[in-house]
């Protein structure tokens, strides 16, 4: 293979195998972020055993369960506001785990991260 060199070769080359290095570690940490989020399963516990359900990373219900008799013991009104109370709880600690996943503690946080990757002047992208 013939291999054409012109002034600044080394420069360019230099600068484009440190690039990609650069993207390739940005693409193994997304990748590993999106495995823990795709692990995320959290349970939650309500009225005293009486709800218990459990949700995945996306805030999606996915099991539910209920005391035996607690249909008697609820109006339809208070076992559904169990259910979501409960429900809500399981939102938020799968929220709160995506967002230890991703390493970031807030919203604001997690954009200025994708800010930055979206500027080509960002200090992230010259050379290290």
């Amino acid at each position: 293979m013939t291999t054409y060199e012109y002034p600044g070769y080394q420069v360019d080359k230099d600068l484009t195998a440190d690039v990609l290095a650069r993207v390739e570690r940005v693409s193994a940490m997304l990748s590993k972020i999106l495995s823990d989020l795709k692990n995320i399963d959290m349970e939650a516990v309500g009225g005293d055993g009486d709800v218990i359900l459990s949700v995945n990373h996306l805030g999606q219900l996915m099991s539910l369960s209920l005391a035996q008799g607690c249909t008697r013991r609820y109006t339809h009104v208070s076992l559904a506001d169990l259910i979501n109370s409960t429900l809500e709880q399981a939102v938020e600690a799968a929220a709160a785990e995506g967002a230890a996943a991703a390493g970031v503690d807030d919203e604001d946080a997690l954009q200025s991260a994708v800010d930055e990757l979206a500027d080509p002047d960002s200090e992230i992208w010259l050379p290290g």
